[in-house]
C-alpha cells in the first residue's frame, strides 16, 4: 500500500504545481468575490445573499469539475502517451493500484479546492449578513424609530442562515365521501352501467391502437361486465377517479369560507425562539388586474390554542409562493399544528381559490448554517470524484483530446439530467398515445442515468439559498447506495417491491474506476520486437 499512496501523493503534487490549478483557482476567487461585490438581487439584504449564494455555488460546481477533467485525463493519457507509465507499471507495482493511486491524488486535491471555495463562500457570505437593509439605514438618519420591525434582517437570519425542514400539511381525508358516494351509485343501480361505459371506452381504445374499424361487440362487453377481476379494477379505478374529484370539492375555497389545515410531526429545537414560517401558493379561478388576492391566515396549537394570530389579513399573489413568519408557541408537544385560511372577497372581485394541501409548507429549524456548508462541499466533492473517475477510465484507452470530450459529454448530460428526465416522460404535456419514438427516447434516457448520477438534483445551491437541511443521508446515498421507500416517481417495479434502490455518484464512480482498472490491465502499452 506504500506504493500505492506513494502514486496518491506524487499525482497530488503533480497536479497542485500545474498550472491549470492556479489559473483556475484566479479566477474562481476573483469570480466569486466580485460576485459579493457587486451583485444586488432584489434590492434587500436577504435578496443580495440568496444571489451570492446561487451563482457563486453553482460557478464553483462548474469550475471545478473542469479543472477535474483536465487534470484527470491529462495525467493518465500524458504518462500513456509518453511512455512514463513503463517505469511504474514496470515496478512491482499493480495496474489496478496506478489506476486508483490516479484517482485518489486527484480526489484529495479536489477535497482542498472544495474546503478553500466553501471556506471563501462562507466568509464573503457572513461578510454580506453584517451589511446594513435599508430599516436599519433610515434608523440611523431617524427616518424611522428605533424599535421599528426590520423583516429583512429577520428573515436573512431566520430563513438564510439556517439549516430547516419543510413539513407538508396532511392530505385531505375523503374516505367517507368516497365510500357515500360510491354506494349511493350502487343504490340507484347505476355502478353496472358505469363499468359498462368504461369497458366500451377500453375496447374502443384497443380498437384504435389496432386500427380496426369494427363496431364495438356488445357481448365482449358483457363478458368482461360478468369478469369479476375486471369489475375490482374497474370499481378501484371509479374509487380512485371519486377520491380526486372530492378532493376537488375539498381544495376549493369560495368566497367568505374557509378551509382547515393540519400538520403532525413537526420538530422544532425545544427552547428556541426563532419563528416558523408557512409557506403556500393560491390558485384563484380567475385572476383579479392586480394579481393580489385579499386573504386571512391563522395558526394555532390545536390543544391549546396558543400562537393565535391577530386577524392576520394579507395581500396574496395570485399562482405565487407567499409566505410569513409565526410563533414556535403555535406547535403543541406531539407536533401538530392546525392552520386557517379564508377566502376573503375584495371590493368589485369576488373569485372561489383553490388552495393545495400538498402546496402548503412549514418550514423550521433543524440545524446550523456552517452544518449545511459543510454537507453542501460533501456533494459537490462527491460529484467531482464521480467526474475524476469517469476521465480516468476515458484516459485509460482513449486519446487526451477525446477523453476529454467524452468527460465533457457525460458532465452536459448529469447536469441536464432534470430537464432530460421531464423531456422524455410520456404523456406528460398531451394526451395523445405515446409513439415508438416517445418509447425510444424513455428508454434511452432510463439506461443512460442508470449509469449516470443526476447531478442537477444533487447540486447543493437551492438548498443554500432557501436555508433548507441537507441531511446527512442524503450525502450517504450520494456516497454509495440507500434503500428507501418507493417515491411518487419511482416505476410500477419499485412500487411492486414495496422498496427502491438510490444509488448515487460515490458508487457510479467505484463501478468506473473497475471498469478502468480492467481495461488498463488487458491493455497492451508496448509491444516487444524482437
Amino acid at each position: 500500500m506504500r506504493r500505492f499512496w506513494a502514486v496518491a501523493r506524487v499525482t497530488f503534487l503533480e497536479c497542485l504545481r500545474t498550472r491549470v490549478v492556479i489559473v483556475f483557482l484566479v479566477l474562481l476567487a476573483v469570480c466569486v468575490l466580485a460576485m459579493a461585490l457587486t451583485m444586488e438581487g432584489d434590492g434587500t439584504l436577504k435578496g443580495r445573499i440568496q444571489t451570492f449564494l446561487a451563482y457563486s455555488t453553482l460557478l464553483t460546481q462548474l469550475l471545478l469539475s473542469v479543472v477535474t477533467i483536465l487534470l484527470a485525463t491529462g495525467v493518465v493519457a500524458g504518462d500513456i502517451r509518453h511512455k512514463y507509465v513503463l517505469t511504474v507499471v514496470s515496478k512491482p507495482l499493480p495496474r489496478w493500484q496506478y489506476v486508483l493511486g490516479r484517482w485518489v491524488g486527484i480526489a484529495l486535491l479536489d477535497a482542498v479546492l472544495v474546503g478553500l471555495a466553501m471556506g471563501s463562500i462562507y466568509g464573503l457570505s457572513q461578510y454580506l449578513r453584517t451589511r446594513q437593509t435599508s430599516v436599519e439605514r433610515k434608523k440611523l438618519l431617524g427616518q424611522l424609530p428605533p424599535r421599528a420591525g426590520d423583516l429583512d434582517r429577520l428573515a436573512v437570519n431566520s430563513e438564510i442562515f439556517t439549516a430547516r425542514a419543510k413539513k407538508q400539511a396532511e392530505p385531505f381525508d375523503v374516505g367517507q365521501q368516497v365510500e357515500a358516494k360510491f354506494q349511493r351509485l350502487v343504490e340507484e343501480s347505476r355502478l353496472d352501467a358505469v363499468i359498462g361505459s368504461r369497458i366500451k371506452r377500453e375496447l374502443q381504445s384497443e380498437r384504435i391502437k389496432s386500427r380496426s374499424q369494427a363496431p364495438v361487440d356488445v357481448k365482449e362487453v358483457e363478458r368482461r361486465l360478468r369478469d369479476a377481476r375486471t369489475r375490482e379494477r374497474i370499481v378501484a379505478a371509479i374509487k380512485a377517479d371519486l377520491k380526486k374529484e372530492a378532493i376537488e370539492e375539498r381544495q376549493l375555497v369560495v368566497p367568505g369560507e374557509g378551509l382547515t389545515l393540519t400538520f403532525k410531526g413537526l420538530q422544532p429545537p425545544r427552547g428556541r425562539k426563532e419563528p416558523l414560517q408557512l409557506r403556500y401558493r393560491l390558485h384563484p379561478m380567475h385572476t383579479p388586474e392586480s394579481r393580489t388576492l385579499k386573504s386571512f391566515w391563522n395558526v394555532f396549537n390545536p390543544k391549546t390554542g396558543r400562537g393565535r394570530l391577530p386577524w392576520n389579513f394579507k395581500d396574496d399573489s395570485a399562482e405565487a409562493v407567499s409566505s410569513f413568519l409565526f410563533s414556535p408557541k403555535a406547535v403543541s408537544d406531539d407536533g401538530e399544528l392546525t392552520v386557517e385560511y379564508w377566502n376573503f372577497p375584495r371590493p368589485g372581485f369576488i373569485t372561489p381559490v383553490k388552495v393545495k394541501a400538498d402546496e402548503v409548507n412549514v418550514l423550521y429549524r433543524v440545524g446550523s448554517f456552517e452544518g449545511n456548508v459543510v454537507r453542501a462541499g460533501m456533494l459537490i466533492l462527491l460529484a467531482l470524484m464521480f467526474l475524476a473517475a469517469v476521465a480516468v477510465l476515458f484516459a485509460v484507452f482513449l486519446s487526451f483530446p477525446i477523453a476529454c470530450l467524452g468527460c465533457m459529454i457525460v458532465f452536459a448530460i448529469a447536469m441536464m439530467s432534470g430537464f432530460i428526465h421531464d423531456a422524455t416522460k410520456l404523456n406528460v404535456y398531451t394526451q395523445k398515445e405515446p409513439t415508438a419514438m416517445d418509447y425510444f427516447s424513455h428508454g434511452v434516457t432510463q439506461v443512460a442515468f442508470f449509469f449516470l448520477p443526476s447531478l442537477s438534483e444533487s447540486s447543493p445551491g437551492t438548498a443554500l439559498v432557501d436555508g433548507m437541511n441537507i441531511p446527512f443521508r442524503r450525502v450517504l446515498r450520494e456516497s454509495l447506495v440507500m434503500i428507501q421507500r418507493p417515491g411518487d416517481d419511482s416505476t410500477g417495479l419499485w412500487r411492486k417491491l414495496g422498496f427502491q434502490v438510490r444509488a448515487g455518484a460515490g458508487l457510479r464512480a467505484w463501478l468506473c474506476l473497475g471498469l478502468g482498472c480492467l481495461i488498463f490491465w488487458r491493455r497492451e502499452l508496448a509491444r516487444v520486437q524482437v
